[in-house]
């Protein structure tokens, strides 16, 4: 939905979305991650990305997106995160270890409740600091921090952006929703 520059609109968005309904049985969409969001303006029922997941979620799809970087004061979730029919995933630094005790939340991940409705937000929190993934050669974040190149073909960042994608994997892969569901 965005160029190499990570920028896109609204419209865009919408459209997208659009799209994955419309193909949502021919092509099994089943979970839509949303690894993006905005400062929200109003409340969610006026918000047009929030009513763009309500229609996919009333359609059957999961939607996962991001709880936003500009924590950690409350009010701080973005759209379509504060939406209440979403799972709007925060981010939680592991600290480069396996014991959970010693998780925290990241600082910059986005808090509820939500600004204007009052949700009480992130849904969940999955690793979002220092987190390794695929390079796209060429991108924006590929030229702007080449300090974060691991290889070729890999990066390290941070970001509700990771968290999201992280549980939209571990959805799709083990949890998807059914059709008795819808």
């Amino acid at each position: 939905m965005a160029g190499s520059s990570g920028v896109t609109s609204v419209g865009t968005i919408v459209e997208g979305i659009a799209w994955a309904i419309s193909h949502r049985v021919a092509d099994n969409i089943r979970v839509l991650n949303l690894s993006l969001g905005e400062e929200p303006e109003s409340a969610s029922v006026l918000d047009p990305l929030d009513e763009a997941v309500e229609q996919a979620w009333h359609a059957g799809i999961v939607v996962v997106t991001t709880a936003g970087n500009s924590g950690p004061n409350v009010g701080t979730i973005t759209s379509p995160g504060n939406d209440p029919l979403v799972i709007t995933v925060g981010a939680i630094d592991d600290d480069d270890t396996t014991n959970a005790a010693d998780y925290s939340m990241s600082s910059f991940s986005g808090a509820g409740p939500t600004r204007f409705d009052g949700w009480f937000k992130p849904d969940v929190v999955a690793p979002g600091s220092s987190v390794v993934s695929l390079a796209a050669p060429g991108s924006t974040v590929d030229n702007n921090y080449p300090s974060a190149r691991i290889g070729s073909s890999n990066f390290e960042g941070s970001g509700t952006s990771f968290s999201a994608a992280i549980v939209s994997g571990k959805l799709h892969s083990c949890c998807q929703r059914t059709d008795a569901l819808t």
